[in-house]
């Protein structure tokens, strides 16, 4: 139950794990459903909370990214001509996978 993203050439697996959860929700200072019932009403959640799922979700399969490395990755994923609004279906199939919502919202 990973997800995966490529960035500069490389896969990365992801994983929301229970721990990584209450490790976002505690660094974001909200609950990541409230994230979901944003982006259901069409609103673009911040960057950073965005950012911290991902980092969260890449410490199952990948070791040592530590937050700057993190960045590094994200900056070569938006010079690749991505966007942050490319992240919003990789999110939801995070807390989907996570048990956080339910598969298929």
């Amino acid at each position: 139950m990973f997800t995966t993203i490529i960035i500069k050439g490389e896969e990365y697996k992801l994983r929301l794990r229970t721990v990584d959860v209450i490790q976002v929700e505690r660094r974001i200072g909200h609950n990541l459903m409230d994230m979901f019932m944003g982006i259901q009403e069409e609103k673009l959640p911040k960057l950073g909370d965005l950012l911290a799922v991902i980092h969260a979700s890449m410490a199952a399969y990948n070791h040592g990214i530590t937050e700057a490395k993190f960045y590094e990755l994200y900056d070569a994923y938006i010079e690749e001509g991505h966007s942050m609004f490319d992240l919003v279906p990789l999110v939801l199939e995070l807390l989907q996978n996570g048990g956080v919502i339910p598969k298929g919202e």
